[in-house]
C-alpha cells in the first residue's frame, strides 16, 4: 500500500483492496533498515490469520519474505560487487 507513515500501515492493510491483491501471493518486503518490515510482516501475517476484518473469508498470502537487515545491510554486502 502506498503509505508516508508507518502508523498508517494496520489501516492500509486492513482493506478489501489489500486482502484480495494480496490473497495466495507471496509477499516480499523491505525498507531501509528492517525494524519496521520486521513490525509489519507480523503485523501482516496476524491479520490475515485472524479472519476477520477486511480478511475474513479470503485466502491468505502464500508466504512473507523480508530483507533482512534492510536495505541498507544488503547493500552493505553486496553493494561493492561487479561483475
Amino acid at each position: 500500500p502506498n503509505t508516508r507513515k508507518f502508523s498508517s500501515l494496520p489501516l492500509a492493510l486492513n482493506t478489501e483492496e489489500a486482502a484480495e491483491a494480496l490473497a495466495g501471493k507471496q509477499v516480499f518486503m523491505y525498507c531501509t533498515g528492517g525494524v519496521r518490515c520486521e513490525r509489519a510482516g507480523t503485523y501482516l501475517r496476524a491479520l490475515s490469520d485472524s479472519d476477520s476484518g477486511a480478511w475474513q473469508g479470503k485466502e491468505k498470502p502464500k508466504a512473507i519474505f523480508q530483507l533482512k537487515g534492510g536495505i541498507q545491510k544488503y547493500l552493505e554486502t553486496y553493494g561493492e560487487q561487479v561483475e
